[in-house]
């Protein structure tokens, strides 16, 4: 017979004062990598390496998507930007399958592959907001991919999302400081201009 609930009266309204409590998001911040995880990282190249592809596409469609929603007039993609578009995807996707981190991988994330995805043109202003962006579509869908499957033990998955993250947290913080350097090179000097020289009588 089933235990009848005698905590609440009978007949009695249900509670109206039940919030949820909202949770902070937290994003990537900038970040040396730490001590190399073989475990993590094997786990990360086995969860990734076989969807390189779809990680592609889906991160060229993200940043396509991303572009046309800021743009008053969205127009075609040229096959020419796309196949560049691709190949940068392509790149920086194998490098975070390797947990590549190193400060050549990093500078080519820096100065090429994001720049490209995130459509910088000359005017750099909106790139740190842009590259947070990729980098947390790329984390997500990773992360989605390391956890794809049930097992007893979390362990191994909990590694590769370590790898996963410190990977992406140093390619941030070299895209980051790309920006605001070259930013800050496009920036006019603020101060008083000199005077022009007086002509001789």
């Amino acid at each position: 017979m089933a235990r009848s609930d005698t905590s609440a009266g009978a007949g009695s309204a249900p509670r109206t004062d039940l919030r949820r409590e909202p949770r902070p998001s937290l994003y990537l911040e900038p970040a040396q990598v730490g001590a190399f995880d073989p475990v993590g990282s094997d786990g990360l190249a086995r969860a990734l390496e076989p969807r390189v592809p779809h990680v592609v596409r889906g991160l060229v469609d993200f940043t396509i998507a991303r572009h046309n929603a800021r743009a008053a007039r969205p127009r075609p993609i040229q096959l020419s930007v796309l196949n560049r578009l691709r190949r940068a995807a392509r790149l920086w996707t194998l490098a975070i399958a390797r947990g590549d981190a190193y400060a050549s991988t990093c500078r080519q994330v820096a100065t090429h592959w994001l720049p490209l995805l995130c459509a910088a043109g000359p005017d750099r202003s909106g790139l740190a907001d842009a590259v947070r962006s990729l980098v947390e579509y790329v984390r997500g869908a990773v992360t989605a991919l390391v956890f794809d499957e049930p097992s007893e033990s979390l362990a191994s998955q909990a590694r590769a999302l370590h790898a996963l993250e410190e990977t992406l947290c140093a390619h941030l913080g070299a895209a980051l400081e790309h920006a605001r350097a070259t930013q800050e090179r496009s920036e006019p000097l603020a101060g008083p201009t000199a005077a022009p020289p007086k002509k001789r009588a």
